[in-house]
């Protein structure tokens, strides 16, 4: 019914438009032939002729002296009726899984016969197809990916040299690109397909023809897993029971799960008691938001680990800052903290249990740090039997489901592989999987099916028994990836692993801020109060931004509108230029030192995110402007000492620690905020008893820096 269609062609798809949406359901009679009429203003002959069209297709049947009756779509008989059913079956068009399988049918025979007959002529379009492929994945340029998609298919039709399966294939290309709009602009889908069609092309290339049917079937198969996976939804959804792909309503995601499993977390302190520290390597200073009480280190000097080992509570923050380093420095690192921790640990006697704590939206080095970590436990004599992955932070609207990870956003939860943070100039992703993530941060090395997953239905109907079982179960090092949709799931993973471990497992964590709270046995506690905060004095303070996502410049704007503080800016590109950088620092400095005797003051870097060639490049020149910043600061609160200071961003708030304010040892006293954004007190130094906000680029709603000021000034 293409093309430039007559008046009953026209009637025709008209009425088969109301028979698929629903208006005309199967088993229903059409109107009469002269309502027809009457109602599209045509003849009664256009009825006749249109009602035949669809009689010949199958659509419709004629029972004599009852009138025109619709049919199931099981028996109509034309193609193209069948492929828009199909299409609206779904409410984004989105290709089922039946079509799929009429696909592989085709396809992978066309596969076979492409490979005997293909010619050198195809083979440059396929290969042209492909590059197109990459450089619309590269851009996001999902229309340019889908027509080269379509094309590189339409290609191999024709290879086959059999004019007739070209015009077999013909059918299914709108359905094709309706469906691909709507999977290839998922970045996973994307780079499956990128992956399966080179190995179709290869198959080719080789013009074997086992081996290219082989190909288009595992192309097809992987193309059914992604329509499962990531648009019908998560949680092993099925057609039956579907669910979107996103963004969505928390409690939309939610629906349908197991009751929670409430757990005390008492009990997680009780089992604590005496028992090994948890040693907490954070590569930025924000893990320390969802706990109160923790001490803290920015060094791993002997005394200072041993001053900590001997603390109360039963964890302690090291603060590595990792995230700011390249993946061999971050290593390095790693091993020195574990080598002066086993030789504090053996001085002290007592034993400790390892974390990395990271970054709660997947960014960071990994599989860099548990590899190292692991490997310079095993040789102090504590190989690890599982890496337990559980990036999970419910407080700040990050939860796993089925092993995908997903983030609240404005518009709803969203796949983190499809959120800003997962296009981060230095730690970038494509995977909202976990399992997937694995596979592709360790560059296929661990492949996603031989990841363990430990989820929501293990942890509230098998309980921590059941997390014990598969974490007994591991063996060198195998990566563990854990759901975990709010504190009570996280607790009973503790109860879990600590089980496990006084059974002999040993285990590596990598853990966001959320997993720390439950494996320290702490209940989440309110913010700050004014009473605990008139402890310190009141003044004005300075707020350090650093940070460049796109939340952190919004949050910047309700700050100015709150507070109305004087604002003073390292311009980036001056600070890299080694004849001006210096000067401009120090002229800002004093700027900003003399309007704290009046006013709070913002010491920011330019908005205008300046990146790299690659992401060691961007790590290095990231490194330059902490740097600035942080010398900036410290210029700025030693001429004139500040009330507090709020540093915005995680490496901000790392190296301003260090560098800006020299602290060494702190205590975490809580947040300032529901479960995130921690103040630290400085317990030694220039600067002890100055309370010090380490407050993440990535948490918090619009209003959250302004609120937080607004709590520091009581």
């Amino acid at each position: 019914m293409g093309g430039a269609m007559s008046l009953p062609d026209e009637l025709a798809e008209r009425l088969l438009a109301s028979i698929i949406d629903g208006s005309c359901p199967p088993g229903s009679a059409l109107p009469a032939e002269a309502e027809l009429a009457e109602r599209f203003a045509v003849s009664r002959l256009t009825v006749r002729e249109a009602v035949t069209a669809l009689r010949v297709q199958g659509v419709v049947r004629i029972e004599r002296g009852r009138g025109t009756y619709v049919n199931p779509p099981d028996r109509w008989t034309a193609l193209d009726p069948m492929i828009r059913a199909a299409t609206a079956a779904r409410p984004s068009g989105i290709v089922s899984e039946s079509l799929i399988d009429a696909r592989r049918l085709l396809e992978t025979g066309a596969a076979e016969l492409a490979a005997a007959h293909r010619t050198e002529h195809h083979l440059r379009r396929l290969r042209e197809s492909l590059r197109r492929m990459r450089e619309a994945d590269a851009t996001a340029d999902v229309a340019a990916f889908v027509a080269a998609d379509i094309d590189f298919h339409g290609t191999i039709m024709l290879a086959t040299g059999n004019a007739f399966i070209p015009l077999m294939f013909e059918p299914f290309e709108r359905l094709l690109v309706d469906g691909r709009r709507e999977t290839s602009a998922v970045p996973e889908i994307r780079a499956h397909a990128l992956a399966e069609h080179g190995k179709v092309l290869r198959a080719l290339e080789d013009a074997d023809p086992g081996a290219a049917r082989s190909a288009m079937h595992d192309h097809l198969d992987q193309t059914a897993t992604d329509l499962r996976t990531h648009v019908l939804g998560v949680r092993g959804a099925t057609p039956e029971a579907p669910m979107p792909h996103g963004p969505m309503p928390l409690e939309e995601l939610l629906a349908g799960l197991p009751p929670v499993r409430e757990t005390d977390p008492a009990a997680i302190a009780e089992q604590l008691a005496g028992g090994p520290r948890l040693v907490l390597l954070d590569d930025d200073p924000t893990g320390t938001q969802a706990v109160s009480g923790i001490p803290v280190l920015t060094s791993w000097a002997a005394e200072d680990l041993r001053w900590a080992l001997r603390q109360p509570g039963g964890a302690f923050f090291v603060l590595t800052n990792t995230r700011s380093l390249s993946a061999a420095d971050a290593v390095a690192r790693n091993r020195d903290v574990v080598d002066a921790l086993a030789a504090a640990a053996a001085a002290e006697d007592v034993d400790f249990v390892l974390a990395s704590r990271s970054d709660s939206t997947l960014r960071g080095h990994y599989p860099a740090e548990t590899d190292g970590l692991a490997a310079a436990l095993a040789e102090h004599g504590r190989p690890v039997d599982a890496a337990v992955i559980v990036p999970a932070f419910p407080d700040a609207g990050r939860v796993t489901l089925g092993s995908v990870h997903w983030t609240r956003t404005a518009a709803g939860m969203l796949p983190a592989g499809r959120t800003e943070f997962a296009a981060d100039a230095s730690f970038g992703y494509r995977s909202s999987d976990l399992r997937a993530w694995v596979e592709e941060k360790t560059g296929g090395r661990i492949a996603a099916a031989d990841v363990r997953a430990i989820d929501v239905h293990d942890l509230r109907t098998g309980g921590p028994e059941r997390v014990a079982e598969v974490l007994r179960g591991s063996r060198d090092q195998q990566p563990v990836v854990v759901d975990a949709a709010c504190d009570d799931d996280l607790r009973v993973l503790a109860l879990g692993a600590l089980a496990a471990e006084s059974a002999g497992t040993r285990l590596l964590y990598r853990c966001g801020p959320g997993f720390v709270r439950a494996r320290t046995g702490q209940a989440p506690s309110a913010p700050l109060d004014a009473a605990t905060l008139a402890r310190y004095p009141a003044g004005r303070g300075l707020i350090a931004v650093g940070s460049h996502v796109g939340l952190t410049t919004r949050q910047l704007d309700e700050l100015r509108a709150a507070h109305h503080p004087a604002e003073f800016e390292l311009d980036v590109p001056t600070l890299l230029d080694p004849a001006a950088g210096a000067e401009h620092l120090s002229d800002v400095a004093a700027r900003a030192a003399a309007a704290l005797a009046d006013s709070d003051v913002v010491l920011r870097t330019s908005r205008t995110l300046v990146t790299g060639g690659d992401a060691d490049d961007s790590l290095a020149i990231a490194r330059t402007v902490s740097a600035a910043l942080v010398r900036a600061v410290g210029e700025a609160v030693r001429a004139r000492r500040p009330a507090f200071v709020v540093a915005k961003g995680g490496i901000t708030s790392s190296d301003i620690a260090t560098g800006g304010l020299d602290v060494r040892r702190a205590i975490a006293r809580g947040t300032l905020l529901p479960g995130m954004v921690s103040l630290w007190e400085p317990v030694a130094g220039e600067f002890a008893g100055v309370p010090y906000v380490v407050f993440p680029g990535n948490v918090g709603d619009e209003r959250a820096l302004a609120d937080v000021v607004t709590a520091l000034h009581r």
